[in-house]
């Protein structure tokens, strides 16, 4: 269960910041924070079924995967790991993107989901410039 919309931390107001991460979704899972997205929804409007597609795109019928997880790696110093969803076989998982600060991971990460630039994020790469 998916339990808010995406509001990443106090003071941080995503869908402002990051306009494109409305639509996303958090949940806390034990020590890490996981950024869900929802995944296109399937339109019948090709079967004859016009407006399907709005319909299929409303709250209740959205599926969401988890893209993006902030992993809390020391309580007393506030260190996270930052780690994407990959979807190649020989990696299929969570892979490492690095480590930091949540607010310094959130500025560098953050704006990629949903975006292209999302797949060319790779494990220990240097942190990534902000997507065109």
């Amino acid at each position: 269960m998916i339990v808010e919309r995406c509001s990443f931390s106090r003071g941080c107001q995503c869908g402002k910041e990051y306009p494109h991460l409305a639509e996303c979704r958090l949940q806390q899972e034990g020590k890490a924070t996981v950024v869900y997205e929802p995944r296109s929804a399937a339109s019948l409007d090709a079967f004859g079924f016009p407006g399907s597609g709005e319909l299929l795109r409303s709250e209740e019928f959205l599926d969401y995967e988890g893209v993006l997880r902030f992993v809390l790696l020391d309580k007393r110093t506030r260190k996270f790991r930052v780690e994407r969803m990959c979807y190649r076989s020989s990696v299929d998982g969570w892979m490492t993107l690095g480590t930091g600060h949540l607010g310094e991971l959130a500025a560098a990460y953050l704006p990629h989901v949903g975006k292209e630039s999302f797949f060319d994020l790779w494990e220990w790469s240097p942190v990534p410039s902000p997507p065109a």
